[in-house]
Order: C-alpha cells, then structure tokens, then sequence
C-alpha cells in the first residue's frame, strides 16, 4: 500500500464520505481499497462501473455529503461516463477515482481526463484539492487520478436561468414558488406557509413540499398539466429551481423571478384553490383502462397504499409519469430520480445506494424501486449485489416488453414504430438466478398480493407487474399537451 492511497482514503473519510462503490482494476485503486479497509471506510462492488457511480450519487443526494466511485483505467473509466454525466446533470457532489494511464504502452490506454473534462469540475491527482472542488457550488464531480496534472474545467455554460430576475421587492397578489433539485430542507415549506403560497416542486423535488400539505400544488415540467397554476402567477418565487430539469420548450410566462429570500407581500391564494388544483391534475393523470387490465398509474397506488413513507428510486420511461404524479411523498429526497440526465438504468443501482445508508433495515420499510423492463435489463446484474448485501428493495417493473416513452413519440410524429419492442423476459426467474425473489403480477390483486405475502421478505423482491399500456398516451397529452 501507497502513502498516497492511504492520504487518498483519509480524505475521503474527512469529506463525510460513507461508502467507495465501483469495480477495481489491479493499479493503484487496489490499494486505495486496503488503505480504505484500514480506516474502516467499506466498498460494495458493483457489476458495472455506471451502477457504482450511481449508487454513490444516491448515497450523496441523501447525506448532502460527497460521495465516490472508483474504476481502472481505460475501459473501466470509459464505463464510468454515464455516471459522471448523471452527476453532472442532477449537480451531484462525486469523487470519480480511477487509475491513471499508462505511460509506456498503447494498451488500455485512454485519454481520461480529456473524456471527462467535459463532465467535471476539476481533474488531478491532489486530493486535498479535490476535496476543495467537490465541496463547492454549484455542485458536480471531480476527477482524481493518481500522477495526473490538475486541470480545472470551464465553468458550466447553458444551465442559467433564461428567465428575467425580479426586482428587492415586489408587490405580488399571486406568486408561485418553483421547487427544484437545490431545494434539500424545509426552508420552502416554512416560506410557503409563512407567505401562503402555492409551490410547484420538479422531480428532484418531490417531498420538499409533502404531497398533501395545503399548499402542494402539484409537480413542474414546464409542461401542460401545471399551466392553470402558472398562467396566474404575477411573481415567481424560486428555491433551488434550476431549468436543467425543465422538458426543452420555450418558457412564456412574462411574470418575473425572485430568490426565496426576496420580500414578498400577502398572496391573494387560498388554501382550498390550490387543493382543487392540485387535485385536478393528479385527476388528469389518472386515466380509464379497460376492466381486466393492469395500468399503469394503478400499479403505483397499489404499491402506496402498502409503502406509503418508503424512499422511491425512479428510472427514466413512460412509466416515471404516473410513479412522479400518484406517489405521496412527503420529505425530501424521498424520491431519488435521474432527472437532468434522465438516464435509463438508475433506479436499482441508486436503491441500493439508498439502501446501504440505512443501518436497520427493517423490511417492512424498505426501498421501492419503480423501473422499467428496458431500464432494467441494463443493470440487470445489479440484483446479484443488492442479494449479496441482503438488502430489503422492493423492485417493482412496468413490463411491457416495449421501450414504451420512445414508442409513443414515434406515434405522435406518425412514424412507424421500428426499434423499439424485445421479446418478452421472464423477470420472476431473472430474478432467482441473481439470488433474489420473484413473482409476476398480472392483475391489481395479484400486485397487491405479491407485494403483501413479500412485505417480510429481509432481502431483494422483484414484481414484474405485466400492465397495459393503453393509457401511455392520455397520459403523455395531460402532462404535456398536445404533440
């Protein structure tokens, strides 16, 4: 073991970080793990280096901490792109650690700092420095690589605000708060009833403002479902709003923009306005199936009524609609989803990340895992790690042997619908040969039973709930309008 592994460790530790996640190579990152070893800081290894970078991100949304992965060189840190791009996305305070290049030999040797530059805030080899970087707003990852000269990236561009800044002061009978990804506390909650204002909270958000709290008035897309709300605003109020999370159309609405910390005077809004509000767009996203069939939107009520209060990971696809619109959250970053990035694939790597925190882990709290069956089948082998760590994941599949959201955008445009149905994959023995249980559901009872006979399982569950994606598109319509 390396002195500098053994700094790299200490630091670390010293940056709050609870647990290295990734897959070794046999440099220098070996070493890093006996020095971590050493100093008791753990490692769960991952199957993929993505996954790893995934549930250290879960890990940092949580503790408000950095969190870190590691990969070898070369394809290792190839591997690891998409995860640093997720936390470069969602603004996620990550340490990426990898082995350096080689010096003499053409083999495996990749350009890793310029293939990150783009990604990262800061790339080098001093970890006191990174620890400085990592640490800072706006928040995102840093590089670490042993040998390597440190390099500073360019400041992020394309991710400020477009809309104009209020004045100190307004007089605004209307205002709307906007809750984003930076939102991590109760601050916007007291503001909002201090000032009795109705908030609208992006994805990232969800719990910020709890979903049944009096001035909840419903989720932000920059889409059509939340326009009755906005189009009256003559203020908007924002706390950790960031349009990353915004769906890419233009913003017209002429009302100005105001810090959380801007005065305000008295809103005109009632309580019960916004309730009826906020009820008629959770109406909209709750559209007829035909009798007999599994939706959607249904799949999450079941699974609500039953873990209510669990902490949710949700991964990119059609069925993140109804999850966002239907589940009840009610703290923050109770719901961890890969919104900036949007990426597929998220969602069991960042339960288990979740997962890992909780030192308890009583069973009949677990973590919910809503994904799809593509956004599965890319990180399938991460069912082997969350069995091997006996970690009690409630892993609920929208199966539909369809990339279901791509799908429906090739309708809209009138396109034929190439490229995007597999052949069916029986998940329930997918999810045996990885170690955990299994069980299909093709009904609401059979769901509801499924998740009811498990609720003690002290391990890894996976329902394949087989739904009907005939209310995709009236759903699609109610969030965002017309094509």
């Amino acid at each position: 073991m390396t002195p500098y592994a053994r700094q790299v460790a200490r630091t670390l530790q010293r940056a709050g970080v609870r647990r290295l996640f990734g897959m070794p190579g046999g440099g220098g990152n070996s070493d890093l793990l006996e020095a971590a070893a050493e100093i008791n800081l753990p490692f769960t290894l991952a199957h993929t280096e993505t996954a790893g970078a995934f549930m250290a991100c879960a890990q940092a949304e949580i503790t408000g901490q950095p969190g870190a992965c590691l990969a070898t060189l070369g394809p290792g840190a190839a591997s690891l792109v998409n995860g640093v791009a997720q936390a470069y996305c969602d603004r996620v305070p990550l340490i990426v650690i990898t082995d350096p290049p080689h010096r003499e030999y053409l083999h495996q040797t990749l350009p890793h700092q310029s293939m990150l530059a783009p990604l990262v805030k800061w790339s080098g080899s001093d970890p006191e420095e990174a620890l400085a970087v990592v640490t800072t707003p706006p928040y995102g990852p840093v590089h670490l690589e042993a040998g390597a000269a440190s390099v500073h990236a360019s400041p992020r561009a394309g991710h400020a605000p477009s809309l104009r800044p209020a004045a100190c002061e307004i007089p605004a009978k209307r205002p709307v708060m906007l809750v984003g990804l930076g939102a991590t506390n109760r601050e916007p909650l007291e503001y909002c009833e201090r000032h009795r204002i109705p908030a609208l909270v992006t994805y990232k958000a969800k719990g910020v403002i709890p979903d049944d709290h009096p001035w909840f008035a419903g989720v932000l897309t920059n889409g059509a479902l939340e326009r009755p709300v906005l189009a009256q605003a003559d203020l908007f109020v924002t706390a950790g709003f960031d349009p990353v999370e915004l769906i890419p159309r233009p913003w017209d609405y002429p009302a100005p923009l105001a810090e959380m910390d801007r005065a305000v005077t008295a809103s005109t809004w009632t309580a019960p306005e916004v309730r009826a509000l906020a009820e008629a767009q959770l109406a909209a996203m709750r559209p007829a199936g035909e009798p007999g069939e599994l939706a959607p939107h249904r799949v999450v009520e079941i699974a609500a009524a039953i873990y209510a209060g669990a902490r949710i990971t949700v991964d990119a696809g059609a069925h993140m609609l109804p999850v966002i619109a239907h589940w009840p959250a009610r703290e923050p970053r109770g719901v961890l989803i890969s919104n900036g990035l949007a990426t597929m694939g998220f969602a069991l790597p960042a339960a288990i990340g979740a997962a890992l925190l909780d030192e308890h882990r009583d069973p009949r709290r677990p973590t919910v895992v809503f994904t799809g069956d593509g956004g599965l089948a890319m990180c399938a082998a991460e069912l082997r790690t969350a069995a091997r760590e006996r970690l009690p994941l409630r892993i609920v599949v929208f199966d539909d042997s369809t990339l279901s959201l791509i799908r429906l955008k090739q309708q809209q445009r009138g396109l034929p619908t190439e490229g995007t149905a597999f052949d069916g994959i029986d998940w329930r023995m997918v999810a045996c040969g990885f170690g955990a249980a299994g069980r299909t559901a093709v009904s609401e009872e059979a769901l509801r039973s499924a998740l009811l006979e498990t609720r003690d399982h002290p391990g890894p569950v996976l329902i394949a709930a087989r739904i009907s994606t005939r209310t995709y598109p009236e759903l699609i319509r109610a969030l965002r309008g017309p094509a």
